[in-house]
This record gives C-alpha cells, structure tokens and sequence, in this order.
C-alpha cells in the first residue's frame, strides 16, 4: 500500500522558497512524501499566522512573525535564553520550521560578524552557546516531532535509516596537513639541541633518510591500518598548492605522495582536496587545486575550517559534490544543529544548491587544543555524543590528523582515538566515504 502524501499549505506571508527548502530537509528523512497545495480546506498541514487556520487543519504550525517580517534584519535574531518545550530548544517560539531553517542555513553567522584572527565564526562567539542549539542535533528533534504530529492524525510514517542494516554511520577523515616533523634540517636541529625530550637526533636523520619514516608521515599508516582493523573506510584531504606558510609544506606530486593516494584508493578510501586557506574566498584558486589532481574529486574540506558564509560554499557548488568543513574550531557539537548531511542554502544569493553538507562532529585538535579537557574527558564526551547520533540515525564525523599520530599525541590516541573506533566497531556502525555517503542519500 503506498504511503499517503502529505499535502501542505502555505500562508501568503511566508516565504515560499525557504519554506520549500525547510519543509524538503525535513521531509528528506522521513519515509513519506509531501506536497504543496493552494487549497487550505485539503490541507493536512497549514504553515501559518492566522489563528483562523487552526480550526481548517489537522496540523496547525503557527509561524513566528519575528523571523518571516524581519528577515535578515538585525532585530530577526532571537534573544537568548531561546524557548525551551520539552526538551526542544527552538530559536523561534515553537516554529519548527523557521527554527530549522535558522540552524541549516547558518542564520547566526549571516548577521553576528564577529570573527577570530583567521576570519573564523567561533563557536565561543555565538549568541546561543547556552542554548543547546548547537551542541545537540536539534533539527533531528524538530523532525521527530514533525513525525508524531502526522502519526496523531493518521499519516502513519517512521524517520528513514538510509543505513540498510546498520543504526547510524561513520565518516572518519583525515586531513593532510603537516606530514614531516623534520622538514627543515637546519630548524630540526636547532629543536633537537633546544627541545632533546620532544625532538630526536635518531628520528631526524631516518627521516632525512627516507621521508616516510619520518614520525608524521608514519600517520598514514596508522590511520590506514586502524580503519583497515575495524572494516573502515577513510577519507583523506590533501593540500595541492602552497599559497601561503599555513598551506603547510608537501607537493601532491612527490612521489611519496602519490604512493600513499595509492595506498589510499587501493583499500577503497577516499582522496578529497583539502582547500587552502585563501581559496575559502577565490573561486579561481579553488578550481586550480581541483585540477592539479589527475583523477576526479568529489569532496572538499577547507584548511583551517575556513568558510565564508557568503561565498565559500557558492564556489565549491560549482565543484564537488560535498563539503565537509561546517564544524567549530573550538567546540564539538553540531554547528549546523544536525547529524545527518543536507543540501546548502546559499543566504547571499537565496538559492538552494546542489552541493551536500557533511557536517563535522568532532576533531583532534578540537578536544585537545582548544576545548583542553583531558583524554578520558575527550572520550566520555564522544562517547555521549554518538549515543545521541545513533539515536537519530545519523553519522558520526570524526576528523584525526596524520600528523597527530606520534609525541604529545600517543596517549590520545591510546585513550581517544583506538578506543572510540573499537566503540564504534562494536556497536555495528556503517562506516563510508563521503561520496558513498552522497550516494546512499541520492538514493535514498
């Protein structure tokens, strides 16, 4: 028996585009479709202002005039502390859907400018980082209540698992960064006679030897291996051009580097270009690093997390088919209130783009560097975060740097990474690469 489709007005005060697009994300994970209809009377939701409409409908979603008549305006941003209703946090009062759009849009970075020293929105700048907003997968609420108000009137519908035979899945990736702990030989040694219990006269010169004994480089092996052990699959971001100190220091055509892209597509993993810093804000520059690889690249993840609301994701839209930069630098969490990927809303030219979000859950430097909790901590908090993703029927996004596989890092990775994945493995998660993550919600 076919599933019946939902039918859903709009009132004249909406915006139809947004609401289209909210209303497609929403419904993007529940097993039944929906339709837009120009007669109330048949409608099975009513996406409202008027209080005349709740006696028409058998769902009434009162919209929140706040968002809709202040669009993009200054006074449009909600006040904190936000409504809170049985555990649901909504940045407008009870408007799941204008709350939704607020969180997949980035609608607080389009209008608080503020920024770090890089051009960064921190989660430590947010208006809302008391709210929960953005550190539980509030969208997967909002949807879930979305399914219970159709099951009360009749349209008997689930949250779709697009994982098969598996609760949740796994997006582990790497970004390639700095691969060489002894780069230079003059700076090397000076770190050896300056610092002899980090840096190693014998580790230096094996690596002078042979590049890939260097510390670093040995990540990818690790990394490799660590996956290969639990039937995982990785994603690799590679840096394709220096442009600048940051860019950090490899050639994607050494030959080093080219056999480990090898390895890395010989075990079905993943090969995505990790954009340089300038590129998150030159369309030219993004094109010419996809273009210095000789195979196809379908994935993208700024260095540095670099992302310009404005423009950033316009560029890569021409390009790949997903990104996977949208994460705070300094928090874990959900910065695009989700775990599961979407399709991008582009504020600037308000157009729904083909490009795919994979939004970042959680990363090494993240929980060491910036957020300074310990290695048990640190695992504690991954461990909770993805009870709460398994919930959903989301992916876990978990990014570990090849170059933080060695030093300051061993015990992170001892009391971090390996158990976190062994968790994982135990607890029956897919694993995949982002473009089989793209694949499966194409077909989904």
């Amino acid at each position: 028996m076919d599933k019946l489709i939902v039918r859903i007005f709009l009132d004249h005060k909406i915006d139809h585009k947004i609401a289209a697009y909210t209303f497609t994300e929403i419904f993007r994970y529940i097993d039944t479709k929906f339709e837009f209809i120009t007669n109330q009377n048949n409608a099975d939701i009513i996406y409202g202002v008027n209080d005349e409409f709740i006696l028409k409908s058998k769902i009434y979603l009162k919209a929140d005039m706040k968002f809709w008549e202040n669009y993009k305006k200054q006074n449009s941003l909600p006040q904190s502390p936000l409504k809170k209703i049985n555990d649901i946090v909504y940045p407008y009062d009870q408007d799941i859907i204008a709350s939704t759009f607020f969180l997949l849009s980035g609608y607080e970075e389009y209008l608080n400018l503020k920024r770090d020293k890089y051009q960064r929105f921190l989660f430590e700048f947010s208006l809302y980082k008391n709210d929960r907003i953005y550190t539980e997968p509030m969208v997967e609420k909002y949807r879930d209540y979305m399914i219970t108000l159709l099951n009360q009137i009749g349209i008997l519908c689930v949250r779709k698992n697009i994982w098969s035979d598996k609760e949740y899945a796994l997006f582990l990736s790497h970004d390639v960064d700095g691969i060489y702990k002894y780069r230079s030989s003059i700076k090397s040694l000076a770190k050896i006679f300056l610092k002899p219990s980090k840096f190693s006269f014998i580790e230096f010169l094996k690596s002078k030897y042979n590049q890939t004994n260097d510390p670093y480089f040995l990540g990818f092996d690790y990394l490799i291996e660590e996956s290969k052990k639990y039937g995982f699959k990785s994603t690799f971001f590679f840096i394709s051009k220096i442009r600048e100190k940051l860019d950090n220091f490899y050639n994607i055509t050494d030959q080093v580097i080219v056999d480990i892209m090898k390895k890395i597509k010989f075990n079905k993993f993943e090969v995505g270009l990790h954009a340089t810093i300038a590129s998150y804000k030159n369309s030219l520059f993004l094109k010419e690093e996809k273009d210095l690889f000789n195979f196809n690249i379908d994935g993208v993840r700024q260095h540095y997390l670099m992302n310009n609301i404005c423009e950033t994701a316009q560029y890569q839209n021409k390009l790949f088919q997903y990104d996977s930069t949208l994460g705070f630098v300094d928090m874990i969490g959900f910065r695009r209130g989700t775990c599961l990927p979407f399709q991008v809303y582009d504020l600037d030219q308000e157009a729904i783009l083909e490009l795919y979000e994979i939004p970042l859950n959680a990363m090494d430097v993240t929980l060491k560097q910036y957020m300074r909790i310990s290695e048990d901590t640190s695992y504690k908090l991954l461990q909770k975060m993805i009870s709460e993703i398994k919930k959903y029927n989301g992916i876990f996004s978990f990014l570990w740097h090849p170059g933080n596989c060695s030093d300051e890092w061993s015990t992170w990775l001892s009391k971090v990474y390996e158990p976190t994945l062994k968790e994982l493995h135990q607890n029956n998660v897919k694993s995949l690469t982002g473009i089989e993550i793209i694949k499966k919600i194409q077909l989904s």
